[in-house]
């Protein structure tokens, strides 16, 4: 039922019909799959569930942002970054809403984290579009 519900959201335009798909979908999800068990078909199964899992947040983050319903957004790009933490686009969806919102201090602090994180997990700073959306931030 969780799959069908991202299936066919995945696979409509209407706006009003995606979103209660796709939120069925994450209401639907409890757990990652089998989390105590490492077989290898375990691992495949659980990494595309949590995929599609994160595909129906960030399709209700979306469909939220794209009908300025900033604060809804911002909890579900939340809740995909806790899933996805080096996902430096939704990063940039958290720094955006922040700024929208008017708490362009919390959009910073979030590019502090992200900057933070992919130093230690990776070696790496953030990309040019979010250091560029972090100077339009403070400017």
């Amino acid at each position: 039922e969780f799959e069908e519900a991202v299936d066919k959201a995945s696979m409509t335009f209407d706006d009003d019909k995606q979103l209660m798909l796709y939120q069925r979908a994450v209401d639907l999800y409890q757990a990652p799959f089998l989390l105590t068990l490492d077989m290898p078909w375990v691992l495949d199964r659980r990494e595309k569930l949590q995929r599609l899992f994160l595909e129906a947040l960030i399709g209700v983050a979306r469909i939220h942002k794209s009908a300025k319903r900033h604060e809804d957004a911002l909890g579900y790009f939340m809740r995909a970054l806790y899933e996805m933490p080096l996902r430096e686009d939704l990063h940039r969806e958290v720094m955006g809403l922040y700024q929208e919102l008017g708490y362009p201090q919390d959009a910073i602090n979030q590019y502090q984290h992200l900057e933070t994180l992919l130093q230690d997990s990776l070696g790496v700073e953030p990309g040019p579009e979010t250091k560029s959306l972090l100077e339009n931030i403070q400017n």
